[in-house]
């Protein structure tokens, strides 16, 4: 109790703050909510509604804009009137749609018997496409796979095709975004033709058009797609009545498609025909929402234009006017492009003593982003640990509570009989026993648990700064050094470390992601005996002569899992036998094991691991020689991701003559 009393006056304290720092925030807006409170009383009953939507509709970029939904939830559901509640409700679903997906689907949940009652399916349906998106984003792809199929059912029985469209591109997106770019572009090219056939608004068919040039990764097919949809621009700007909101929506299409196309055309030294690009992107018209991003954009593509045409001078008028921007927002990126991009324009024009002032401030620059990535980790690391020791301060003032409650009942025992008190007593007994017995179990777990974060954050702390000093210390002497061999090799260094900063982010992560239950895997079937050929041919070019590299017969069988994450356990165990292998040879295959497990293995004939060290190979951290490159993270990876595939993975080895790797799968996926 003693210790978290100085907690909770901390907390209290933070609460302060936060609450006095936010006053005149509060204050301005309760101002606008009376102004448009005292508006509204000049406005007659019947039209109060209306102009509350129409309010809402025109200060969508206010930051006070989900209290003005707020407001005129309120009032629909003051009225009653269900068609105007629907429109707040889908209002306020679009707002929440791209930061908090879990508002977005509470916001769902109410609306659907609003929109079932109503007769009103348009607006519900939208949004639910998009909280698909927001599913696609976080990784849930199962969650995804029912809710696109539960979407498409929902649209049919109400008769709409266009949720039916929807449930496909969110499809579609899904697997843009999984490296499926062949699928992809056959859904959004089906999805286009059923819209032409059913006669839907241009604007619609503009944005199939505009996904399908932004995801394509084929130049060719980017500008044909690029080309239609500036075909569709110019019919649709043709076209008589058309409404505000869809000439917006094809503005930002149009910005989209001439920025796009420009870009490809420079890339291509098309730069006449870029040019005219360019020109006609003056000409669209800028929103203010969006003034400083487009101007962002269009100064890039001038500084690439002049850049490629070795027209430094212009080119450098650009980047000031980008510098401009990008210091008025403090984006550390996007400063770190523009000094890049000074830098590029300063080597080609000779200019050394520019060029060394902005070398200087880049290398500042980069220490500043990699500290406060940094800082950012381990505040996130410490924040969890404060998590957890408060809630084990709670467990144990449960536990008192408990001990408390217990006691009480012995007495009132004793007041009734002997005997009972008796049998009561015993009871009490036994549940302190057990209930201290709890607490010392508790205690011994938060104990190894600070422990092992203390050590996490120790090897955290070593790992990630012996490559980022490296990275900081050859990169100021690069500088200063003249000789090309010296500042070759020290760009090698520089390269080697950046490759090993990134292989240890991604290892921390993999390994966060099984500890926390967040790995998700992608589950089809694969042919083995083609995935083991698939190895064979891209390791077998990192294999030295001296060794001789086996793949064994291997017997056609069909295996449900994810072939990402098997093909990354067999690879890690590969490497690491080409690592510790001098000579002799590694041999790898599968075989049968039982009618519904695959039994895989790696054997070497390299040194072998020592025997204090097997019963350790698969923990965090561990290497066999201290100079060996690397984390010590690949192995236990490895593990995890087997034992979450319904697998086990073991070694057997002996010191001075080798060592076999080898794991177990079900050849089903695991249900």
């Amino acid at each position: 109790m003693g210790k978290i009393v100085p907690e909770l006056i901390k907390l209290y304290l933070v609460i302060l703050l936060l609450t006095l720092s936010a006053k005149s925030y509060s204050i301005d807006s309760d101002k606008q909510l009376y102004e448009l409170h005292q508006d509204l009383q000049t406005v007659p009953a019947e039209e109060r509604l209306p102009f509350l939507e129409d309010y809402c509709k025109k200060h969508t970029q206010d930051e006070n804009y989900r209290e003005f939904l707020r407001f005129y939830e309120e009032e629909a559901t003051r009225m009653n009137n269900k068609h105007h509640l629907g429109n707040a409700l889908t209002m306020l679903g679009r707002h929440y749609y791209p930061v908090y997906p879990d508002s977005l689907k509470r916001v769902i949940n109410r609306l659907k018997p609003i929109v079932e009652e109503n007769k009103e399916y348009v607006g519900y349906i939208d949004i639910w496409a998009l909280y698909n998106y927001s599913l696609v984003w976080e990784g849930k792809n199962e969650e995804l796979d029912k809710s696109a199929n539960a979407l498409k059912t929902y649209s049919q029985q109400v008769n709409y095709a266009k949720g039916l469209e929807l449930a496909d591109l969110n499809m579609a997106y899904f697997y843009y975004t999984n490296g499926m770019v062949d699928e992809a572009e056959k859904v959004y090219l089906d999805v286009l033709d059923r819209k032409i056939k059913r006669d839907s608004p241009l604007a619609e068919r503009i944005s199939i058009l505009n996904q399908l040039f932004h995801y394509m990764t084929d130049n060719k097919k980017r500008e044909k797609y690029l080309l239609e949809a500036d075909e569709q621009i110019n019919v649709f700007k043709e076209q008589p009545n058309n409404s505000e909101e869809d000439k917006n929506s094809v503005q930002m299409y149009e910005f989209a498609v001439y920025s796009t196309h420009a870009e490809l055309l420079i890339t291509a030294k098309r730069f006449d025909e870029a040019y005219e690009r360019l020109k006609q992107l003056d000409s669209i018209p800028v929103p203010q929402s969006f003034r400083e991003e487009r101007l962002m954009a269009i100064h890039n593509l001038y500084f690439s234009y002049y850049f490629e045409l070795e027209k430094y001078d212009e080119a450098l008028l650009h980047l000031g006017e980008i510098e401009q921007l990008v210091r008025k927002s403090r984006n550390l990126e996007n400063i770190k492009v523009m000094l890049s991009n000074k830098r590029r324009v300063y080597i080609k024009q000779n200019k050394f003593e520019d060029l060394s002032r902005v070398q200087d401030e880049l290398i500042q620059l980069k220490d500043s982003i990699n500290q406060s990535n940094f800082q950012e980790k381990i505040a996130d690391v410490r924040a969890r640990y404060e998590m957890d020791r408060l809630e084990l301060e709670k467990k144990e003032m449960e536990i008192e509570a408990e001990k408390t409650r217990s006691q009480a009942t012995l007495l009132f025992g004793g007041c009734v009989l002997l005997l009972l008190a008796l049998c009561g007593l015993t009871f009490v007994m036994r549940s302190i026993q057990r209930s201290k017995q709890a607490l010392r179990e508790a205690k011994e777990k938060a104990e190894n648990a600070d422990r092992m974060k203390s050590a996490f954050l120790a090897n955290m702390n070593h790992e990630i700064r012996t490559p980022l000093n490296a990275i900081v210390g050859f990169s100021q002497l690069i500088i200063e050094e003249v000789d090309p061999e010296n500042k070759q090799e020290f760009a090698q260094i520089i390269e080697s470390n950046n490759e090993l900063l990134q292989r240890l982010i991604g290892d921390v992560l993999d390994i966060s992601k099984i500890e926390s239950n967040s790995m998700s895997l992608i589950y089809k079937q694969y042919e083995t005996c083609q995935i083991m050929k698939e190895l064979y041919n891209s390791i077998s070019l990192r294999v030295p002569e001296t060794l001789e590299f086996i793949l064994d017969p291997c017997e056609a069988i069909t295996i449900e899992t994810d072939r990402n994450r098997l093909v990354q356990v067999i690879t890690n165990l590969l490497t690491n036998a080409i690592k510790h292998t001098q000579q002799g040879h590694i041999r790898f295959g599968f075989e049968r094991q039982d009618a519904q497990t695959l039994y895989f293995y790696v054997e070497d004939t390299g040194e072998g691991i020592p025997p204090e060290q097997v019963d350790k190979i698969f923990d965090r951290f561990v290497q066999l020689e201290n100079g060996t490159k690397g984390v010590g993270l690949g192995l236990a990876i490895c593990k995890g991701l087997i034992t979450q595939m319904g697998g086990c993975i073991g070694v057997t080895s002996v010191y001075g003559e080798g060592s076999t790797f080898y794991f177990t799968l079900p050849l089903e996926r695991k249900v």
